[in-house]
C-alpha cells in the first residue's frame, strides 16, 4: 500500500483500470483530479481501509437518485 500522497497501484474492475489514490492526496489534488472524473476517468480513493470510486454521473445515474418513491 502506498504511503502519504503516493498513487496506489492500479487495479482492474470489469474492463476498466483505474488509480487508487490516498485520501490525502485526494485532498491535495483535489481540483485536477475531480476535473480528470469530470472528463470521464473512474479514480479510487482510499484511507487504507476502504474504498471510494469517484466516477462521472451520467442520465441514468442521476434519474436513478433522482426519480424515485423512497423516502420524503
Amino acid at each position: 500500500m502506498a504511503v502519504g500522497s503516493n498513487p496506489i497501484t492500479p487495479i482492474c474492475i470489469h474492463t476498466t483500470t483505474m488509480e487508487i489514490y490516498t485520501v490525502e492526496h485526494w485532498q491535495e489534488n483535489w481540483e485536477e483530479l475531480m476535473e480528470r472524473v469530470e472528463k470521464g476517468e473512474h479514480i479510487g480513493v482510499t484511507n487504507g481501509e476502504n474504498t471510494a470510486i469517484m466516477m462521472p454521473a451520467d442520465d441514468e445515474l442521476i434519474r436513478m437518485y433522482r426519480d424515485h418513491e423512497e423516502g420524503s
